[in-house]
């Protein structure tokens, strides 16, 4: 059916139906039909809370962190990371809206006042609850309220510069930082922020606004033979990264590993992607003995490519066919999000902890929020469907629910 003579519906109809079509994603998707895009995590994002994102040592001095809401949801805390705090030093941390050119506008929608531990905390700290309207650039704000006797902290951030978001990797031109010093104007900081959000309690944090990585490869979990544990990643490609209902054609993989050093030469390390519940789409066989020695990142071409869907979640995997759990090991480096006590869940990329089996059956497995992610990632090229497809499809869906209501 072609676009002309969907006209012929009902003038409400078709525009349901072409609305729904047009604006299924909040953003413009990275990379369009026919490109080729990196996707998942890559060693190559330098994620952390290394950098001196604003040195605090006057009340006219602040710090903010600006971002888009991506969706229409609720904010009541926020944890950043505090650097040389004295006794006698209290900050107001709260949200603004944007003045229209990229800085806050001054006024608090939300706020409290609250004195962080004397030291170099990492704390999350909870205010007003504050509703945000998707598509609208806001603000969290620190400022100090009264300071220690020779006070000079500082608030640490991320020294990358991504533009885009960890979570969904979808591209956010308001993500910078603002910094103002002794009253003066709000100075834009192209660098990422440091934080997370949440709401209602610690643990139920947002993740589409935030950025939790304190280091990106340095803290390191194993995948072994014999019974020992594998390790894998649960994912999927969002609409922020590829047109909704495209396909992603998977060529390649690249990992950052150590192998074990009694690990037998005549061994391999498979690398695979799978459905959730274990069914194998392809893989790549690794020689053991191919694999250099120490701490490398390395990139392999699979068996065949791999088609993805965009928006359906897979699993990938990395396995031995034998060996022993206490000699057979190769260590994979994890994108590591410091939570202090209290804190923690999944606020990386798309909430997927790294995924362990005791076996190399992957029929199940198991996740945790409680370590960070694996930074792996994939190259693929992009297929999208033409229009007349998707419209087709979703005239299914309207017709069925049409149906459905005469019957009733």
């Amino acid at each position: 059916m072609a676009i002309s003579k969907i006209r012929r519906l009902h003038p409400l109809m078709f525009a349901a139906v072409w609305a729904s079509i047009t604006t299924a994603a909040v953003a413009s998707p990275r990379y369009l039909a026919g490109q080729t895009g990196t996707f998942g995590l890559p060693m190559t994002d330098s994620w952390n809370y290394n950098s001196v994102g604003q040195t605090l040592n006057s009340l006219d001095d602040a710090y903010s962190v600006s971002f888009t809401a991506t969706s229409n949801f609720t904010i009541d805390r926020a944890m950043q990371r505090y650097v040389g705090v004295d006794a006698g030093t209290t900050l107001r941390i709260g949200i603004q809206a944007d003045n229209g050119s990229g800085a806050p506008d001054g006024t608090f929608l939300s706020s409290t006042v609250f004195d962080p531990v004397d030291g170099n905390p990492v704390s999350m700290t909870a205010f007003t609850a504050v509703n945000l309207t998707s598509g609208n650039v806001y603000h969290l704000v620190t400022q100090p309220e009264t300071l220690g006797g020779g006070e000079s902290m500082l608030i640490y951030t991320s020294s990358s510069s991504n533009a885009y978001r960890p979570y969904d990797r979808a591209l956010d031109p308001a993500q910078h930082r603002n910094v103002k010093t002794n009253g003066g104007a709000w100075i834009s900081v192209s660098s990422d922020p440091y934080v997370i959000f949440a709401n209602g309690s610690d643990t139920n944090i947002i993740p589409d606004i935030s950025q939790p990585y304190g280091t990106m490869g340095s803290t390191s979990i194993i995948t072994q033979g014999g019974g020992g544990s594998r390790i894998g990643t649960e994912f999927s490609i969002t609409d922020g990264e590829v047109p909704v209902g495209a396909t992603v054609r998977i060529s390649d993989v690249t990992l950052r590993l150590t192998k074990g050093g009694a690990l037998n030469p005549s061994q391999v390390f498979t690398l695979a992607l799978r459905e959730l519940d274990g069914t194998l789409l392809g893989k790549v066989d690794v020689p053991v003995n191919t694999i250099p020695s120490g701490a490398n990142t390395l990139t392999w071409n699979f068996d065949s490519p791999i088609d993805l869907i965009q928006g359906q979640s897979y699993l990938f995997t990395t396995s031995y066919a034998a060996g022993s759990s206490s000699s057979d090991i190769i260590t994979l480096y994890i994108a590591y999000a410091p939570y202090p006590a209290g804190v923690g869940g999944d606020s990386g990329w798309l909430g997927r902890i790294a995924s362990r089996a005791s076996s190399d059956d992957w029929t199940t497995h198991t996740t945790s929020a409680s370590i960070g992610d694996l930074p792996v990632s994939f190259t693929g090229v992009v297929f999208v469907p033409e229009p007349a497809s998707l419209v087709l499809m979703t005239l299914a869906g309207v017709a069925l629910v049409g149906r459905r209501n005469r019957m009733v």
